[in-house]
């Protein structure tokens, strides 16, 4: 029963955030963009969903997780960077 309860509070946040993306104009799509703003919010997204399956589970925990995630996002992220000119 709550791994359903958690589906649809989960399922009712990512539908509800598409149409705020889709319909509202948003000041923050002005200021810094809307590519950066969906981001943001994957990003966001993708650590609530983390911390509820490290939360539930008894085989998962969160710092490992992190962990490899890290290990695995983070050097394409900097040569993106690099090969775009943001960083030197």
């Amino acid at each position: 029963m709550l791994f359903f309860l958690v589906g649809l509070g989960w399922s009712f946040h990512v539908t509800f955030t598409l149409m705020m993306l889709l319909t509202v104009k948003q000041p923050e799509h002005r200021i810094a963009g809307v590519l950066f703003s969906v981001v943001v919010i994957y990003a966001m997204n993708l650590l609530t969903m983390a911390l509820m399956v490290a939360a539930l589970s008894h085989s998962v925990t969160f710092v490992p997780w992190l962990g490899r995630w890290a290990a695995i996002s983070l050097p394409p992220m900097a040569g993106l960077s690099t090969s775009c000119g943001l960083v030197a």
